[in-house]
């Protein structure tokens, strides 16, 4: 099978399912390490000659929130026991393996958006790149705010939140037809608030239903935080 494919990119849990026991590899990569616990990742590292382990301790680690299934509209998580390292990667660290640490930051297309994640937390360590252009409606993060209040105890969304959320997806389609929108809310609750909200405001503007398509790639989603990041 390694000779036919001799790269494999496979989950933590689907190396257990599918793979045999005595299968091993020249070098073992794990991606994305701080999100992974170490009793998780075991069954992976053991199977390789060499492990490369990438990830960044800044990150929040792993939880049980994540964990819970995306019809569970609770905001509401508990620790489980911890592993003696919260991470896999907080494990390598512990154990004095030889670090190379990454310097540049290229994803950001505006600079504002990394600019206090850099000062913050990364002591302005990372080399950062200008966007083409300082200024303008389109450019860096914006802050609006939206005078509403958490139904902690009842429904546990955020209606008056939702509801400006669903005017401005219209503004948006209204003032740039062209191009796509995607809304992300911390919790499935408020996800499907924003989404109730949409749909009736999308009643008084049906000059805009093309813009509302299904391909997220190509159209508009509304999603919580936990499906955006796995979508």
């Amino acid at each position: 099978m390694q000779a036919i494919k001799p790269c494999f990119m496979m989950s933590p849990l689907t190396v257990s399912q599918m793979l045999p026991a005595d299968f091993q590899f020249d070098v073992v990569i794990f991606d994305e390490a701080s999100q992974v616990r170490p009793g998780d990742a075991i069954n992976s590292v053991y199977r390789g000659r060499t492990l490369v382990v990438a990830g960044d301790e800044k990150q929040l680690p792993p939880t049980s929130f994540f964990d819970a299934s995306v019809e569970d509209d609770s905001d509401e998580y508990t620790e489980d026991v911890p592993d003696s390292f919260e991470s896999l990667l907080h494990a390598c660290k512990a154990g004095a393996m030889r670090e190379l640490p990454l310097r540049w930051h290229y994803r950001s297309r505006h600079e504002n958006l990394i600019t206090f994640s850099n000062r913050q937390f990364y002591k302005n360590s990372m080399i950062t790149f200008p966007g083409a252009r300082e200024e303008g409606n389109d450019v860096g993060v914006a802050f609006l705010q939206a005078d509403g209040v958490y139904d902690r105890g009842g429904r546990r969304d955020n209606q008056a939140e939702a509801e400006y959320v669903a005017r401005r997806v219209l503004h948006h389609f209204d003032t740039r037809p062209g191009r796509t929108l995607g809304v992300v809310a911390l919790s499935q609750a408020q996800a499907s608030a924003i989404d109730l909200a949409v749909q009736q405001a999308r009643l008084t503007r049906p000059d805009l239903e093309h813009c509302f398509t299904e391909d997220r790639l190509d159209g508009f989603f509304v999603k919580n935080l936990d499906t955006a990041s796995w979508a």
